[in-house]
């Protein structure tokens, strides 16, 4: 109406014209009638949208308030929440929180579906399950009270090498896109000198080692446990090798013998994932 009236040209496309469209039906064919019984249909439809923008907006406003309530933190991959504090909000705060929490960092939101089994399943599992939910290439954990929102494959890659060479004072790139990097740093690290190379290993069973300050070995079963790793992590951990000797699992730990004094200084190992 408006080019009518103005008298300007335009292009039509062909396809305005074809009912198969749902746009193009509910234009030509359920609109005119809804305008025939209510005249003052504009209007009405234009409050409705804005009641739901506001409720959206409520929303929105709720679930920021809830995910503080909830102490998100940054995690070696993706992000937690407490599970306890989470459990004390209704079922609809819930499903809320899950859908803000995800399109926080930019992961697509769960369906209805997926929060029913994450509500209904996930969340209710046994303390020493491991209950995991997918959707559009995102996993939901849980362990040790928090819930885990991961935007990664976090399968390790099926041929890991037996073992990879990495200089001291390089950054290192690992076949599942993690890294490794050192840094010099006084009293704590690894006794290494810069140039110096170590060899990275993956578990195969059995290893065991002695953190620094501990009286005797454990297995990493064990340390693992203790340390809170989660379960997830545990097969794809970088092991470092010294001359053929377990010296440090990531940046967990060093073991005692291959750790610096306190008047000496040390490589200190980072193992990230790039979020």
């Amino acid at each position: 109406m408006y080019a009518r009236a103005e008298n300007l040209n335009w292009i039509e496309d062909e396809s305005n014209q074809d009912l198969s469209f749902d746009r193009n039906f509910i234009r030509q064919k359920v609109v005119p009638v809804i305008a025939e019984r209510w005249t003052d249909y504009c209007p009405r439809v234009a409050h409705s949208a804005a009641l739901c923008g506001e409720s959206d907006q409520l929303a929105e406003i709720l679930a920021a308030q809830d995910l503080i309530a909830v102490y998100e933190r940054a995690e070696r991959i993706g992000w937690s929440i407490a599970l306890d504090p989470m459990m004390t909000l209704d079922y609809l705060r819930q499903g809320n929180l899950l859908r803000h929490w995800a399109g926080q960092h930019g992961l697509p939101q769960p369906g209805h579906k997926v929060v029913e089994t994450i509500l209904h399943e996930l969340l209710p599992a046994r303390e020493d399950a491991e209950p995991l939910v997918i959707w559009a290439g995102v996993q939901l954990r849980r362990f040790h009270r928090r819930l885990y929102l991961l935007p990664v494959d976090l399968e390790a890659p099926d041929q890991l090498p037996a073992t990879i060479e990495w200089c001291a004072g390089e950054v290192l790139s690992l076949p599942d896109n993690s890294q490794l990097s050192m840094t010099l740093e006084q009293g704590k690290g690894l006794k290494l000198s810069r140039g110096d190379t170590v060899e990275i290993r993956f578990r195969a069973g059995g290893e065991r080692c002695k953190p620094l300050g501990r009286s005797r070995s454990n297995s990493l079963k064990k340390l693992f446990l203790e340390y809170g790793l989660e379960p997830w992590l545990r097969n794809r951990i970088p092991l470092i090798y010294i001359q053929d000797q377990l010296a440090a699992v990531g940046d967990l730990w060093v073991c005692d013998e291959f750790s610096v004094g306190e008047s000496e200084a040390g490589f200190a190992i980072e193992w990230r994932f790039p979020q």
